[in-house]
């Protein structure tokens, strides 16, 4: 992993929701992605393993400015930002290679060489009435996983504020509304599947509770398994 040659262009901002960005580098007319904003986006660790993955000639490093002074960070190639995308399994994965498609590198590739982006603005029309009540009864079955119904659904309301930036969820933008039920859905699936366990755990416990000698020892493997002990 080098330094960018002389011929790399300072970094530019393309906004992907409100909440999340990407710095992009030109270097001979083609785009390299700041591998710290994809893997903010999609959720994923920056481990040594993650590196390894990549085509080694597509990674670079480059001295980025940032709030807290000019770093040294990761850059990587078209091919490897694809490499990257393939390992998320975040329903928004595919509406992030959806936007490097069609705004991103038509914004770089138009007259065959780099301009900067003119600014998109985001869309005013709302979802509806009757998309808001799906987002909210996606929530409420979220919430209803749990004993303490309140905090699950203001987690689930808390998830979608802070990846898509908006504060209050009848004003989020109609464009975002199908990524928003994507990532409810994706919560209460995993929701569920904790509460069935739970309730796996419980019966079991009742029924070795009523026995003459109780297994004790499965019991307090169960408790491990869920973090209980």
């Amino acid at each position: 992993m080098t330094n960018l040659a002389p011929s790399a262009t300072a970094p530019t901002v393309f906004q992907f929701t409100p909440a999340f960005q990407v710095r992009v580098l030109i270097i001979d007319n083609e785009p390299w992605f700041c591998l710290r904003d994809v893997c903010k986006i999609l959720e994923l660790d920056r481990t040594s393993n993650l590196i390894k993955s990549l085509d080694k000639g597509g990674v670079v490093k480059n001295h980025t400015p940032t709030k807290s002074g000019d770093q040294d960070m990761t850059y990587i190639s078209e091919p490897n930002l694809y490499r990257v995308i393939f390992r998320s399994n975040k329903p928004e994965a595919k509406t992030f290679q959806d936007w490097v498609f069609n705004d991103v590198l038509p914004a770089i590739r138009k007259t065959g060489q780099y301009q900067k982006p003119a600014v998109k603005p985001y869309a005013t029309e709302y979802i509806s009435n009757a998309q808001y009540h799906e987002l909210k009864h996606l929530v409420w079955m979220i919430g209803n996983n749990f004993h303490q119904t309140g905090g699950g659904t203001f987690a689930a309301w808390r998830v979608l504020r802070k990846e898509l930036g908006c504060e209050v969820a009848a004003k989020l933008p109609a464009e975002h509304f199908d990524t928003a039920k994507a990532r409810l859905e994706a919560l209460e699936k995993q929701c569920f599947a904790f509460k069935s366990t739970i309730m796996d755990t419980e019966s079991k416990f009742m029924t070795s509770l009523f026995k003459t000698e109780p297994d004790w020892a499965a019991l307090e493997q169960d408790a491990k398994r869920l973090g209980l002990g």
